[in-house]
Order: C-alpha cells, then sequence, then structure tokens
C-alpha cells in the first residue's frame, strides 16, 4: 500500500481504496480474535506435535469430504473447509468460490447456528443453504 498516491484521487478511486482498506482491516481483527485464523496446528506439523491438534476438514460444493477426484478436477471452482481449534473454542466454515455461475451449498452437517464474520457481495443465506450468485469469499463462525 506504501506505493499508492492516496492524495487528489478521483471519488471512485478513493472509494474503492476505503473499501480496500475496510476490508483489511476487517480480516485484521478477525484474525487476531481468532488465532487458529493465524497459525492452525495440525497433527502433521511437526512444529506443533507436542500440542494438541485443531482441525480441518476438505469439503465439496455438497459440504461432503473432498475426494481424490473432487482434488483432481481441473474445473474446479468451489472449495471449502471447516477449521475447528483443539479446545473446541473455535469453528469456522470458510467458502472460496470462483465462478460466476449461480450455486446453492447446503451448511456442513455440524453448522447449526453460523454467524456470518465475513463475506464479499454475492453470498446470501437461505435455509441452511448458502446461495453464491458469483465469485467471493464466505467466512462464518459459530
Amino acid at each position: 500500500m506504501t506505493w499508492q498516491i492516496w492524495q487528489d484521487i478521483d471519488e471512485e478511486t478513493r472509494l474503492a481504496r476505503d473499501a480496500i482498506q475496510h476490508t483489511i482491516s476487517t480480516l485484521m481483527t478477525l484474525r487476531k480474535t481468532y488465532p487458529i485464523l493465524a497459525e492452525i496446528r495440525l497433527e502433521d506439523d511437526p512444529l506443533y506435535q507436542h500440542t494438541s491438534s485443531d482441525h480441518i476438514h476438505w469439503l465439496n460444493q455438497h459440504s461432503e469430504p473432498m475426494s481424490a477426484e473432487n482434488w483432481a478436477d481441473k474445473e474446479r471452482h468451489f472449495i471449502a473447509l471447516t477449521l475447528t481449534s483443539a479446545d473446541l473454542s473455535s469453528y469456522f466454515w470458510i467458502v472460496f468460490y470462483s465462478s460466476d455461475t449461480p450455486i446453492s451449498v447446503p451448511f456442513p452437517a455440524e453448522s447449526d447456528a453460523l454467524e456470518v464474520a465475513y463475506q464479499t457481495p454475492g453470498f446470501t443465506i437461505k435455509d441452511n443453504t448458502l446461495q453464491c450468485a458469483y465469485r467471493g469469499v464466505f467466512v462464518a463462525k459459530r
């Protein structure tokens, strides 16, 4: 951000820069508030083998575990994960979608009472289903 010219800019550019600053600030606050988003401790990470492991589950667009076929699909535009801290104090459902074709994604089975922590435009929730209108990122927490 330091190479940007922050003075004498037009209104559209100023609004775009304000939006970027707001997004960065929101995500940094989320990361500081929930340590699992800054440094997840996985059981196969030798650095953290002496600590309790956090849990990560990779999910496809049906909120089912990713299969080898899913991972190999070069046309895949959707991937999600759930993160649960070892002490069970934090739970996140994080969604990445890279297409402009609308899809509906059911909430993961263990994702009751989710609260939106961050989202880009284009996501709505209806009947425990995430409606993805187009590409973006969605983060919910319990």
